[in-house]
């Protein structure tokens, strides 16, 4: 059998290229610029191109990716700040607590978590967590070990709107900040933090000090961390007694809004009476302003003036029956008013950062038994700084050196 190897090859290019030309002309037709001039993909995962099935499917692969959609929601979904403040959004509708409470939880959540992590610390240091050099520092003169910000307001900004994170300070320094933490679990932190696969690797374990690192560091965890497990993404840490901490704070929230806000048949026709009072208030101000919204005839303000006594009256009928429906623990937190949703908050957030403390407490408490079984001359200068402290600690004022000393830990 003869093949006409010349038509085989013209045949298959002018197929490659009607192919191309139906990818490019679902191309053409899917995508286009948003108001603010970014390219976005119209191509849905279902609906008419205009091609065959095999060009449309091609198109709606490579739509995402030749406008950057596909790398801009990579980015987020692997962003730490992001996905935190997606959770303090979902929370925040749950926790029982009006809008502006839910706005505030919802950037509140992070921030919590943030803080309990490590990430930030307190506002009148800028945010500097302890234990962490500034990345705003003073000059090396003033400040060698690099702890001391030139400026809160700087250090605060660059942590909070651009993530700007501190290394740990050298050990003699962070010890003052940080005297919870012992020398070994120091340098086995310093040691996880710039660990990385080895080459070839995708995940590495090293059991002996309980880290794992993955996908060239960007994903990594310590069962250990800083007296505290964590699981670190981009650089970015979320521990343990964050996790704890904020489930508390959220929890107990929720518990407390369940409790002395308790959803009732008049709480919805509360909500709808105050803003329709709101509203009527400011027609009656300006009756002409809300002709001008809604189309309206011109009213005088004594027309509205009628309409918002009536309102008001509803309303406190409403609220009236309502109170007859409330505990008396319910009842008393009434009279806090507009101050009911931030003492909710207030309750959770103390919930959070007692819960985050106890935990780093138990841990720490824990990681100084270990060291103190397995490397008792550790624990003692540790423990007691200098020989001769260490020695008049233990009721051993003969002992020549820190080995004799360890037989007396008890």
């Amino acid at each position: 059998m003869k093949i006409d190897v010349t038509n085989y090859l013209t045949d298959s290019a002018d197929r490659v290229k009607r192919f191309a030309g139906e990818v490019t002309q679902a191309l053409e037709a899917g995508i286009g610029q948003t108001r603010y001039g970014f390219y976005k993909s119209r191509l849905g995962l279902k609906g008419e191109t205009g091609v065959g099935p095999a060009a449309s499917t091609v198109a709606r692969v490579a739509a995402p990716f030749i406008t950057g959609e596909a790398q801009l929601q990579g980015f987020r979904s692997t962003s730490p700040f992001i996905q935190a403040r997606k959770l303090g959004q979902q929370v925040s509708t749950e926790l029982g607590v009006g809008p502006v409470a839910g706005a505030v939880a919802a950037v509140g959540v992070p921030a919590l978590i943030a803080g309990m992590s490590g990430i930030t610390g307190s506002p009148l240091k800028g945010f500097r967590p302890a234990g962490q050099k500034a990345v705003y520092p003073v000059s090396k003169e003033e400040d060698p070990t690099g702890a001391t910000s030139k400026s809160p307001v700087v250090e605060a900004g660059m942590r909070y709107f651009l993530g700007q994170k501190g290394n740990l300070l050298p050990y003699q320094q962070f010890k003052e900040e940080r005297p919870d933490v012992m020398p070994s679990t120091y340098r086995d932190y310093m040691r996880y933090q710039y660990s990385k696969p080895e080459a070839g690797k995708t995940i590495e374990v090293d059991p002996e000090r309980g880290t794992f690192t993955a996908l060239g560091g960007a994903i990594k965890g310590s069962a250990k961390g800083l007296n505290d497990p964590e699981i670190r993404v981009r650089g970015v840490p979320v521990t343990a007694s964050a996790v704890l901490g904020t489930a508390a704070g959220l929890a107990t929230t929720k518990a407390l809004a369940n409790t002395l806000k308790p959803e009732t048949p008049y709480g919805k026709e509360i909500q709808n009476l105050t803003k329709k009072v709101s509203e009527l208030k400011i027609d009656v101000k300006s009756p002409a302003a809300r002709a001008g919204e809604y189309g309206e005839n011109l009213r005088t303000a004594e027309f509205y003036q009628q309409k918002l006594k009536g309102a008001e009256q509803q309303l406190a009928q409403a609220k009236q029956l309502r109170a007859g429906e409330l505990t008396g623990a319910a009842k008393q937190f009434e009279k806090l008013g507009p101050l009911r949703d931030p003492a909710l908050l207030a309750a959770g957030t103390a919930a959070a950062l007692g819960t985050a403390a106890v935990v780093k407490g138990l841990m720490a408490k824990a990681q100084e038994r270990k060291v103190k079984k397995e490397d008792p001359v550790e624990y003692l200068k540790y423990k007691h700084g200098d020989f001769s402290t260490a020695a008049q600690a233990l009721g051993q004022p003969e002992a020549r050196s820190w080995q004799e000393l360890s037989q007396y830990v008890s």
